[in-house]
């Protein structure tokens, strides 16, 4: 009996990320850094990032995908809101002793029951949530410590002493205008696929949730995603695989300065065709 569609498509993106993975080994320092330097430049000319007064940028690891830095010294230096990710336990996610039951009784449906369990770890109640807190100066970002990854982190203090971009206290209402993402291959259709764990899609969840949905002047809307990829990390549409789940970026800015425009996204109010 042939597998589920849902079945093949985990299959898949288990695949696609060893293969992106395994390529992104090979790539040099001097590819690394030329490679993010002409992305982050490109970034800094869309129509999006410009007009933009709050934004979220991913704070990169050293090595394997593009590096924001230069970005953040822009936004900065330019008097915008920065909002980084910063990951937390879950206060309602199931208690690790918390055993389910099962039906499966051959490997097979064993193996079947275990990955839909660990995709509904991963984004129906995940562990773990990502929360977008405030960043309040390049001399704040410069002093973070790194983790074992090499990502400056913040410290355990972050969520009680900075701002969250979903709080609506103080008049945080506004959300965010853009939210620069990683990834570990992207479709030029717009498709993403992460490192599976669910914490952009489980956020995005989250903050359409907040948004105002009639898009009223002063309310929560949805930010523009866009999509950072080295060369090696994109393909072509229907190529990453992606379940109902998954957010598409609405923007793919590349490590060669390609600008990748999702059609039906919207570009400062604009349907892109």
């Amino acid at each position: 009996m042939a597998s589920s569609p849902l079945i093949r498509s985990y299959a898949s993106k288990r695949a696609l990320r060893a293969l992106v993975k395994s390529t992104l080994r090979t790539i040099s320092d001097e590819s690394l850094a030329s490679q993010s330097l002409k992305c982050m430049q490109t970034i800094l000319t869309l129509p999006e990032y410009l007009s933009s007064t709050r934004i979220s940028v991913y704070l990169s690891m050293p090595h394997r995908e593009i590096q924001t830095h230069h970005l953040l010294e822009h936004a900065f230096a330019n008097g915008k809101e920065v909002f980084v990710p910063y990951i937390h336990k879950n206060p309602s996610a199931a208690s690790p002793t918390t055993t389910t039951t099962t039906t499966a009784t051959t490997p097979k449906e064993k193996a079947v029951e275990a990955e839909k369990g660990k995709d509904k770890d991963a984004r129906d109640t995940p562990p773990n949530l990502m929360d977008m807190l405030h960043l309040p100066s390049l001399s704040a970002y410069l002093s973070l410590p790194r983790d074992s990854w090499g990502i400056p982190t913040l410290p355990s203090t972050a969520p009680s002493e900075a701002r969250n971009s979903l709080s609506v206290e103080e008049g945080e209402s506004r959300g965010l205008d853009i939210v620069i993402l990683p990834g570990v291959a992207f479709g030029t259709d717009g498709r993403r696929l992460g490192h599976g764990k669910g914490y952009y899609d489980y956020w995005l969840q989250r903050c359409s949730e907040s948004m105002n949905p009639s898009g009223v002047e002063g309310k929560r809307r949805m930010p523009v995603l866009v999509g950072t990829a080295l060369e090696e990390q994109v393909f072509g549409e229907g190529e990453v695989p992606v379940d109902g789940k998954d957010w598409l970026v609405d923007v793919l800015v590349t490590g060669d300065g390609r600008v990748v425009r999702r059609p039906g996204s919207l570009v400062c109010g604009a349907v892109v065709l």
